[in-house]
């Protein structure tokens, strides 16, 4: 059966929620096993220290795991740069295959650099290797390819970032989100030096300070996951009221929304249509259905078509 196309529009920053699940019964947590949770996130972080991208949000679960990740547009970079990133990631390894590369190897190398399915590869293949070792465990690891869901616009990326830091509040491991050890809330909040592969807050909310950036996330996060808001002021006030209108009610989060995991992209109603109207036209996208609006918010969604449609993993936009 042929697999769904990714979107990658690699010559422009693209923005990713990604999400896979561990292989087994419901009520399996390999995840929880001791090291296993600090193991994902070292490779996350080191693969993202390789590759041109940032983290925005994460939370690793029993069972599975979302990271936010924003990559850079495609540009050319030198053989310097190249060969110092190329020592970096086969950093420890006996094998150093960069030393026998040819030109049409670097250019490979080049675009394997700003490609979110080489990244995921590397992390997941990496952590799938070490589990099964330290686990006397043997097989397919990950219950499938991960999924990774397109978001076009600044409120679809900052809609995602909270529904991530809420998931373990609503798979009722915590109270408040930042009471989770393994989420970008926790690091957030705890005013822990930020490393490069994590993002600002003020990225993620442009044009505030960094003390307003970090209470607005906060307060959205309090309103969005039925939380008492702290500290609320006239200004928090406002964004509450424009929350609620944009259709986020209080608690809007505490609920799965299935459409955060499954959709092939997500954003505001005209740059989904375009980018429908565009993949149409390039023939890899077969629905006829005009982007459906999200159960919760305004934000739109482009669904995954059906898998008799004939699609491959390297589809990409401009």
């Amino acid at each position: 059966m042929p697999r769904l196309p990714r979107l990658k529009p690699v010559h422009r920053e693209q923005t990713y929620h990604l999400y896979n699940r561990i292989a087994g019964e419901p009520g399996i947590f390999p995840l929880q096993q001791r090291g296993a949770r600090e193991k994902f996130l070292e490779l996350l972080t080191s693969y993202a220290s390789v590759y041109f991208c940032v983290l925005a949000a994460f939370a690793v679960m029993g069972n599975h795991y979302h990271a936010l990740v924003q990559f850079e547009a495609f540009r050319i970079l030198t053989r310097v740069e190249l060969r110092r990133l190329a020592e970096e990631l086969y950093r420890g390894r006996w094998f150093k295959p960069y030393l026998f590369w040819r030109a049409s190897e670097w250019r490979r190398f080049n675009h394997r650099l700003f490609d979110v399915s080489e990244f995921m590869r590397n992390v997941e293949s990496d952590y799938a290797r070490w589990h099964n070792r330290a686990f006397s465990r043997k097989g397919q690891l990950w219950a499938d390819r991960f999924k990774s869901n397109l978001l076009e616009s600044a409120r679809a990326v900052q809609a995602v970032a909270l529904y991530i830091e809420l998931n373990p509040q609503r798979a009722h491991l915590v109270r408040r989100p930042e009471e989770y050890r393994f989420s970008s809330a926790r690091l957030r909040l705890a005013g822990a030096r930020h490393a490069e592969w994590l993002m600002p807050l003020t990225r993620l909310w442009p044009c505030v300070s960094q003390t307003r950036a970090l209470q607005l996330h906060f307060g959205c996060l309090a309103h969005r996951g039925g939380m008492t808001i702290e500290n609320e002021d006239e200004f928090l006030r406002d964004i509450i009221r424009q929350d609620e209108a944009d259709g986020y009610a209080a608690g809007s989060y505490l609920e799965n929304q299935r459409y955060m995991n499954d959709a092939q992209a997500m954003g505001d109603e005209e740059q989904m249509r375009r980018l429908h109207e565009d993949l149409v036209n390039k023939g890899v996208y077969r629905r006829k259905r005009r982007p459906l609006t999200a159960s919760v918010g305004s934000l739109m969604i482009l669904r995954g078509q059906r898998r008799n449609f004939l699609a491959t993993d390297t589809c990409r936009t401009a």
